[in-house]
Order: structure tokens, then C-alpha cells, then sequence
């Protein structure tokens, strides 16, 4: 503008609900980056089906119910990802999730006992009452009370410190996006996401 080649700021009107529509919690996570170390190895002490759900929780940031709710057919081990159907979000949309090798061996390795990768017999998924004695048992081990949303807000501090793009963070969490062309991010940022997942799992593989 001081040079005279537009007649106004483009930029002046964009605010944070340009990019979302979800609101920042108004209570910060109560596990923190550092913790990562302990969490790591209090789900490694877990019997095998909850260690895999801790962990693909942690991988992805995905909710409690999204998790437990995943059935074997909405995963693609040739593409690497994971289908979240409408009626498993909570804003009622189709998310997909890129997913690593190695979280990808992670589920696979759980014996296929029918529709649900999270459930005792197949036939229906584990209720939200087993997975808060989970989370329950496993917070006593951490020594950190907390829930699964606090396992989501970690992960999105993580990825903060790791210099993961906001927005690709924000797609990454399934949150509303308006004012944004959605066709756009679409086509440009599903490397990137793969990229962030792939950065993450390392780290936490790494911290194991």
C-alpha cells in the first residue's frame, strides 16, 4: 500500500474464524509435553488391546469415540488411511486421516474378531465406560489425573513445538473450517498432514 500498487490491506479482515470455526479450549491440557516420557511408558505397561488404542489415539489426536468406534473397512493398509465416517465425527463429516506404516502394524496386529478393531468379542465396540476404567488405570500409573481429550491436547501442543503448520494442525483435529477454499486445501495439503503424522510418530518412537 506505501508504494501505491493496491488501494487496501487484503489481509485486515482476516481473523482466527477465517480459518475455523472451532473454538481453543478454554482449559490447557493437563499432560504437557514433557510428560510424553512417562505416558509412553505407562501404555507400553498396558495389556495389549488397550496399548494399541492409547496409542492410536496418541498417533492421530483422533476422539475417544472415532477410536473405539473404527471398524476394520474404514482402514486402507495399500494407501495408508484411515476413513472416519460421518456418523463416527462430530461434525458430522467424512474425515480422512493419513496413517504411517507403523501405526498401520500397530493395528494389524490385533486379532481380527469381527466388525470392531476395539471390542471383546467383534460385535460391538467397547463402551465409554471401559475406556474411562482405562484411562483411569492408566492415569494412575502416569501419576497425572487426565482423560483422553487431554491424550488430543497433547498431541496438539506436540505439534506445536514441532513447528507443525496451525491449519494443517487444525485438519489433522477435523475441525470446522470457514472462509477457507476447502477444494484448495484439500488438493495441497495431504502430503503435508502425511508429512506432520509421519514427524509425530517418529518422535514418539523415538522417545519409546
Amino acid at each position: 500500500m506505501r508504494l501505491g500498487l493496491i488501494a487496501s490491506n487484503p489481509t485486515k479482515n482476516i481473523t482466527l474464524s477465517s480459518f475455523t470455526t472451532s473454538q481453543p479450549d478454554s482449559q490447557p491440557g493437563r499432560l504437557k509435553p514433557h510428560d510424553l516420557p512417562a505416558l509412553l511408558a505407562a501404555i507400553n505397561k498396558q495389556p495389549k488391546q488397550r496399548r494399541v488404542f492409547f496409542m492410536t489415539q496418541l498417533l492421530h489426536a483422533t476422539r475417544e469415540g472415532e477410536t473405539s468406534l473404527a471398524e476394520w473397512k474404514h482402514f486402507s493398509p495399500t494407501q495408508l488411511e484411515w476413513y472416519l465416517p460421518p456418523e463416527n465425527t462430530k461434525n458430522g463429516t467424512e474425515h480422512r486421516l493419513p496413517i504411517t506404516q507403523h501405526a498401520m502394524d500397530l493395528i494389524n496386529s490385533l486379532p481380527k474378531r469381527g466388525t470392531y478393531i476395539f471390542s471383546v468379542k467383534g460385535i460391538k465396540p467397547i463402551t465409554t465406560r471401559t475406556i474411562e476404567r482405562w484411562y483411569q488405570s492408566l492415569s494412575d500409573d502416569v501419576g497425572i489425573k487426565f482423560t483422553s481429550h487431554d491424550i488430543r491436547k497433547l498431541a496438539r501442543d506436540s505439534w506445536q513445538d514441532m513447528g507443525i503448520d496451525w491449519v494443517i494442525g487444525e485438519m489433522l483435529l477435523n475441525h470446522e473450517r470457514d472462509g477457507l477454499d476447502k477444494r484448495y486445501m484439500h488438493t495441497h495439503s495431504r502430503e503435508q498432514m502425511r508429512k506432520a503424522l509421519g514427524e509425530w510418530g517418529k518422535n514418539i518412537i523415538l522417545r519409546k
